[in-house]
């Protein structure tokens, strides 16, 4: 899948890339209406290590929790993988992965052509402040757009960063965002967040 990080409308396109993926895209776009929400429901680690990643989610369905390990199962829909074809894709689908994991979710905003190819927008959810769409983890984790997080009243703490960028340094309790004063010590390689911490 090529991943296309569209600042300017505030969304994400996945365009179909490899032979199969036209079908995940017309199964979310047929599937979906806009503003409904792709289900997340984990990822594989590819290409035989954890640096990257395929995610799963359900679609026209629902999650159902009863399951295992405290896995969700998921009841009448469908099921669809995304996976990124350069390494620059399979980062983004990377970034996909700690959006959904730390916000809401992905929620599907419109269809469009890309390159004669059907593709669809999502976006990790809308700012609780102006309703804005949010595209960036550290956005998604606070549901704060950078705009919003531009005027906040910061309160920094020490801690764990858990954004775009992962390490120790200092961030705002209110908005999360990095105390730009402090330099962040950064894990090195690339960043899976967990439920406590962070994994690298």
């Amino acid at each position: 899948m090529k991943i296309i990080r569209d600042e300017k409308s505030r969304t994400i396109v996945l365009v179909p890339d490899q032979e199969g993926e036209q079908r995940v895209i017309s199964s979310i776009s047929e599937t979906l209406k806009l503003g409904d929400k792709l289900s997340y429901l984990g990822r594989q680690p590819v290409d035989g290590g954890r640096d990257f990643c395929e995610l799963s989610f359900g679609i026209g369905g629902e999650k159902d929790r009863s399951g295992r390990g405290g896995y969700p199962a998921y009841r009448g829909g469908s099921l669809v993988a995304l996976r990124g074809t350069t390494d620059t894709d399979k980062l983004e689908i990377l970034h996909i992965r700690n959006m959904c994991f730390l916000g809401p979710g992905l929620t599907l905003v419109g269809v469009t052509q890309v390159d004669g190819s059907t593709a669809v927008m999502v976006i990790g959810g809308y700012c609780k402040l102006c309703n804005a769409r949010l595209i960036n983890t550290h956005e998604c984790a606070w549901r704060i757009c950078d705009d919003c997080a531009s005027k906040c009243a910061h309160e920094f703490i020490a801690g764990v960063i858990c954004a775009d960028v992962a390490g120790h340094g200092m961030s705002c309790n209110k908005c999360g965002r990095v105390d730009p004063n402090v330099e962040v010590e950064v894990f090195d390689g690339p960043v899976v967040l967990v439920a406590i911490g962070v994994r690298r």
